[in-house]
C-alpha cells in the first residue's frame, strides 16, 4: 500500500483534533439555576427550568480573549460572555475549555462553563 494511503487511513482513526475557538458556535452551561445557552449561527437557543426560547443574535464580537453574544426575542434580551479561560464544573467537576457568564433579561449574571458546540460534553473525572 502506498505511504499516502497508510497516512490517510491513520488520519481517519485519529480523534477530532480541532482546537476550541471562541469563533465556534458555543454551548454555555450553568448550575443552580440550570441553563443551557447555545449559539447556532444567527440564533441563540436558551433552555432551562423556565422553558425554552429561540432568540435572534443581534451582535457577536470577539475582543480581548472574550466573545460577547447578544440576542433578542419578544420577551427580552439574553447576553452571553465567554472567556478563553479553562473552567471546572462546580457540581460534576468536568473540565471545559472556556468560562462563561449568562444574563437573562437584565437579571443577575449567572456563572458557568462553556465549550464549542462540536465538542462532546466533557465526562466526569476518572
Amino acid at each position: 500500500m502506498p505511504a499516502a494511503s497508510v497516512d490517510a487511513d491513520a488520519a481517519a482513526d485519529e480523534p477530532d483534533v480541532r482546537t476550541p475557538s471562541l469563533q465556534d458556535d458555543l454551548v454555555l452551561l450553568t448550575n443552580e439555576p440550570f441553563w443551557q445557552a447555545r449559539t447556532d449561527g444567527p440564533k441563540l437557543a436558551l433552555s432551562g427550568i423556565e422553558g425554552q426560547r429561540e432568540l435572534d443574535v443581534v451582535s457577536s464580537a470577539v475582543a480581548d480573549g472574550a466573545r460577547t453574544v447578544v440576542a433578542n426575542d419578544a420577551s427580552g434580551k439574553v447576553e452571553i460572555r465567554v472567556t478563553d479561560e479553562p473552567c471546572q464544573d462546580s457540581m460534576a467537576g468536568a473540565s471545559f475549555p472556556f468560562t462563561g457568564t449568562l444574563v437573562i433579561d437584565g437579571g443577575e449574571p449567572i456563572q458557568g462553563c462553556a465549550r464549542p458546540a462540536w465538542m462532546p460534553l466533557p465526562g466526569e473525572p476518572g
